[in-house]
């Protein structure tokens, strides 16, 4: 299931949306690829153009306002604060740091692969490796604790 087997480019899932200028998709039509849905999974024919596609994968869920007002509370305060020296290094440092985790979408990417080396899962499949794994989970949970019990420490 986990081979190293490269899917052909013809049998991979082409982007059939709207495009904009340049053939970059369009906002509207961009879908977050799933691992367990293999009809999410779409490519686009150049290599930025997938790139533009996941970044717009990023945002598709909506901007979040609590997330930008804990951002910006740091920022805020040293201008309120009136250093602006330290205000300028702050908020270019955090620029910096905001544009490396907004041009780095390495989830989708990672989304579709497995994706693609699921695809022939079921949803019971799915639900049974689910399964396997909580009752894994529960097992070593009972462990952790009868050596707790036990009094044995780690080292």
């Amino acid at each position: 299931m986990w081979g190293g087997k490269l899917t052909r480019w013809e049998d991979l899932p082409q982007y059939k949306g709207r495009t904009m200028p340049f053939g970059l998709p369009h906002y509207r039509d961009v879908k977050v690829p799933d691992k367990h849905n293999y009809a999410t999974v779409e490519y686009m024919d150049h290599p930025v153009k997938q790139y533009v596609y996941d970044v717009m994968t990023n945002f598709s869920g909506g901007l979040d306002a609590k997330g930008i007002a804990y951002q910006l509370f740091f920022p805020v305060m040293f201008i309120l604060a009136g250093a602006p020296v330290v205000t300028v290094l702050v908020l270019s440092g955090l620029f910096y740091a905001w544009s490396l985790l907004w041009l780095t979408p390495a989830a989708n990417r990672a989304s579709r692969r497995s994706a693609e080396r699921c695809r022939n899962l079921k949803p019971n499949d799915w639900r049974k490796i689910y399964q396997e794994i909580a009752e894994e989970k529960a097992q070593e949970d009972m462990l952790v604790r009868a050596l707790r019990r036990s009094g044995i420490r780690r080292l």
